[in-house]
């Protein structure tokens, strides 16, 4: 009995230390140890395993350049150039001489374009030993003729006071190089009378936008060299220009000739003036003067100031053929402000929806302004012109006047007599004509200016002479058309001294004191547009001469559908075992403007049929619970999990020592 109480006593106690072993009183997912988060100090950050810090490496961002070179409308090169290190380049000079410079001058940079561009190439570089400098006398645009000693550069809108080799950039500068003057004067005529009128405009170039601009704050000066000093001329006479027109008038000059220039600028550069004495006629008589009164001077800059004026806030003139035509005033006078403004409005108002001459005109204002007329707005109106032929004329068959405007906007945009179309619209025109004329004064001047130039066409020169001797013929005795619009056309085509000067007098006798034509009683309107048609005559400036040339364009036909086009479609409309097809065809309608694909519109042929799920009556339970308590219900069966696992494994350790304690009798 003993013994049996001593066994069992015996694997009680073994069991005890056993079971002993292990404590699960308390098992959860708090008992892991947790290691302690690593702090770093800045600079230093955290490593992508997160059990580090490591140095923060900081890249620095490279300097650059933004360098645009031009010569008037021609963009040479508009870009970003990276700034090099800090050090010396060797740069041969016209001789083959190098010369050692700063690697960060405009100089350098400039080579390093010339070295990574087709554009254009630098042609001379002349080395001033009094300077000891480098100057940039010649570059050549890619195709085009060299250009010398007039080259200009700006590094954030000022101008240098050294070469450019001598001038260190820092890194972000801005730099325009450009070729032509930097400021310059406008005479409203070099040859005049004593008892005549002078305007002198005193303008600056805008290189950022190809524009001229009236100048503040300088002096004008009609002066006479001095030969002893040919630095320092005599100073015949001074005005200080209106600071808002920029502009100088002289009441009278004395007989001579004379160098106009600015003060500011030591006369440099200057334009020619010759003053020549007034004689009156003398008629004979007695008992009193029969002295004819001078002739009245037409005056462009009081015509721009009456223009100007009546300018809307918007840059235009109301209607969009008064403002077409004062655009093409504007560049026939080279007026910078009323420029800059009508560009701006022209570029974001395009004419769509018009007639041909609507077309017509607006091409003519956009190339006066230097504005592209193939894409250099929304609209394509070389394209809407050329549409409009119907294999032997253009626009309307019973009109004239298209034909005659399309001629003129085409050969400035790069179309010559070799092109089919041109080839058989002067013939339209030519054919057109009856007894010189086509139809009108005006009609027959614009038709001279748009055959000039296709001389070489069967019937052209005779046409043009026919012409002309109409026009001399129907100029009246006061030297007009019939009205001041017909006489600005005519003067226009005239080549003929005496009728150029009587027409010219009989346009400025019908200016105003305000500067306009026609009678201050007329409607505004009216008057705008008579003005901006005598600007270019009384300059005697051809339409052809004001506007811009611009290459030819030619036009692809855009396709009927791209592959592509319609595959993107059908993979946004069709969405993968969403949406599914009774057929898999859809039709692409591109919408197509000046031949391009504006925007696809398309159109099913079928309504989609929606999926319905094989599964029925099968409730779906609505998640409970925000995504902080999912989180928490995660956790929770983390540690369920784990202590399944640990009661598994003690009923295994238990199970035979149940087993012997029910074989011992417990």
């Amino acid at each position: 009995m003993i013994k049996n109480i001593l066994k069992k006593f015996i694997v009680l106690l073994g069991l005890s230390f056993v079971l002993i072993g292990f404590n699960f009183t308390k098992v959860t997912a708090e008992d892991a140890p947790v290691p302690a988060p690593i702090e770093c100090v800045a600079p230093q950050i955290l490593n992508e395993a997160k059990d580090a810090c490591v140095d923060v490496v900081v890249v620095p961002e490279k300097l650059k350049e933004q360098v645009v070179i031009r010569n008037g409308d021609v963009i040479l090169y508009d870009g970003f150039y990276e700034l090099p290190e800090s050090g010396i380049i060797s740069i041969p000079d016209k001789d083959g001489v190098a010369h050692d410079i700063n690697a960060r001058s405009a100089l350098a940079i400039l080579y390093g374009i010339d070295s990574t561009s087709d554009n254009f190439s630098i042609s001379t570089l002349e080395y001033s030993g009094v300077y000891d400098s480098l100057y940039m006398k010649c570059l050549t645009p890619s195709g085009g003729e060299i250009l010398c000693d007039n080259w200009q550069y700006v590094v954030n809108d000022s101008y240098p006071y050294v070469g450019m080799d001598k001038n260190i950039l820092s890194g972000n500068e801005k730099i325009y190089i450009y070729f032509g003057q930097q400021n310059r004067v406008l005479l409203n005529k070099n040859l005049i009378k004593d008892n005549e009128e002078l305007n002198v405009t005193a303008e600056k170039y805008d290189y950022e936008h190809n524009l001229w601009l009236s100048r503040s704050g300088v002096t004008v000066g009609v002066t006479k060299p001095d030969p002893a000093n040919p630095w320092t001329p005599n100073d015949e006479i001074q005005k200080k220009v209106d600071d808002v027109t920029g502009i100088a008038i002289f009441s009278s000059v004395p007989e001579g000739e004379y160098n106009v220039g600015i003060k500011e600028d030591y006369y440099w550069p200057t334009e020619k003036l010759v003053v020549t004495k007034f004689v009156p006629e003398n008629n004979g008589g007695g008992g009193g003067s029969n002295t004819p009164l001078p002739p009245k001077t037409f005056s462009t800059s009081k015509a721009f100031e009456f223009l100007s004026f009546n300018q809307k806030s918007d840059g235009s003139f109301g209607a969009p053929m008064y403002t077409d035509w004062v655009a093409i005033a504007s560049k026939a006078g080279d007026n910078a402000d009323l420029k800059l403004k009508l560009t701006n409005y022209l570029k974001s108002n395009p004419i769509d929806g018009g007639v041909v001459t609507d077309y017509e005109r607006r091409a003519m204002a956009l190339m006066a302004l230097g504005i592209n007329p193939y894409n250099g707005t929304e609209v394509n109106y070389i394209k809407k012109i050329t549409d409009s032929f119907d294999g032997v004329q253009f626009g309307d068959a019973s009109l004239v006047n298209d034909d005659i405007f399309a001629l003129i906007v085409l050969k400035n945009a790069g179309y010559t007599g070799s092109d089919e179309m041109i080839n058989k619209d002067v013939n339209y025109i030519v054919s057109k004509q009856s007894g010189g004329s086509w139809g009108s004064i005006d009609m027959t001047g614009a038709g001279i200016q748009a055959l000039r130039g296709f001389g070489n066409i069967s019937g052209v020169s005779s046409s043009i002479s026919s012409a002309e001797n109409y026009l001399v013929s129907s100029q009246g005795t006061d030297g007009g058309f019939e009205n001041n619009s017909s006489t600005s056309w005519a003067l226009q085509a005239l080549i003929d001294a005496n009728s150029v000067s009587k027409a010219t007098d009989y346009l400025a006798s019908g200016q105003q004191s305000d500067g306009g034509l026609e009678n201050t009683i007329d409607e505004t309107d009216v008057r705008v547009w008579s003005t901006a048609y005598a600007i270019p005559a009384v300059l005697h400036k051809t339409w052809s001469s004001i506007l811009d040339n611009f290459s030819k364009q030619e036009v692809a036909p855009a396709p009927a559908s791209s592959p592509s086009l319609i595959q993107e479609i059908k993979s946004e409309i069709v969405a993968p075992a969403i949406v599914e097809e009774e057929k898999k065809d859809l039709e692409v309608l591109p919408k197509v403007e000046d031949k391009k694909i504006i925007k696809p519109i398309v159109r099913q042929t079928t309504k989609p049929i929606i999926k319905t799920s094989a599964t029925t009556n099968t409730k779906i339970e609505k998640p409970i619970g925000s995504p902080l308590s999912a989180s928490a219900i995660g956790v929770s069966e983390s540690n369920n999990n784990f202590l399944s696992i640990v009661h598994n494994v003690i009923s295994k350790i238990k199970a035979p020592f149940v087993w012997l304690l029910v074989k011992l009798g417990f």
